[in-house]
């Protein structure tokens, strides 16, 4: 592979808005991304390979995948490791990663936020998944607890700082940010985690309170 021409893709098919985000291995730095309400098993890998395309790329020319473990769409994310795992088949270079919805959150408000947040993901049926960080400064993000499932009640009290299709943010200590930011790529932020080097090895989705959430036929279906 040409040290030249290598590039990590980063997509997001947890939440309701497919995104994908390819970064510069040589630079870290992101370099064309896209946002879109697709069908995802349809669209990811056409939307994939038309992006590489504008960019004069292949998929042989990516060296990494960083894709969404979650928590969201059971679907949309068994969808996402159906592909990641179908490019790695066809290079064996690709190295694959995974990262957290609820951090991606937390790394998007580091650009406009410092303290502690709480970032919600609708899990449906009046419940959220929520996980505290504590934001130290941009795209320097520590866990203060382990995901969890909470109640509306959980999160009314706090100021909101971010909203969009992809989840909420919400400031802590009373602390408040008029500016609201639209967080709709969180592809970027998977990128981000993965540069920071917090992204797991581990492809599987994430268990929340030891519980993967599943839209069957609008039930919670608990994980074998």
């Amino acid at each position: 592979m040409d040290n030249e021409r290598k590039f990590m893709l980063c997509f997001d098919t947890a939440s309701r808005v497919l995104s994908i985000s390819l970064f510069s291995s040589i630079s870290g730095r992101e370099i064309v991304g896209y946002v879109g309400k697709d069908t995802i098993s349809e669209s990811l890998l056409s939307k994939i390979t038309r992006l590489l395309q504008k960019q004069g790329a292949t998929l042989r020319e990516i060296e990494s995948i960083v894709i969404s473990l979650g928590p969201g769409s059971f679907t949309g994310i068994r969808a996402g490791v159906a592909v990641a795992k179908g490019i790695k088949f066809g290079s064996r270079y690709v190295k694959l990663l995974g990262a957290s919805n609820l951090m991606a959150l937390a790394m998007a408000s580091s650009e406009v936020f410092v303290g502690k947040v709480l970032c919600v993901i609708d899990a449906g049926r009046g419940s959220f998944f929520t996980q505290e960080f504590l934001i130290k400064e941009k795209y320097v993000v520590e866990e203060l607890c382990e995901p969890q499932i909470s109640s509306s009640d959980v999160i009314s009290r706090h100021a909101l700082i971010v909203s969009s299709d992809t989840g909420f943010v919400f400031g802590i200590d009373g602390k408040f940010v008029e500016q609201v930011l639209s967080v709709s790529n969180l592809a970027k932020y998977l990128g981000v985690i993965a540069l920071r080097g917090n992204a797991s090895e581990v492809i599987e989705p994430l268990y929340v309170s030891g519980v993967v959430y599943r839209r069957i036929h609008g039930s919670f279906d608990g994980a074998k």
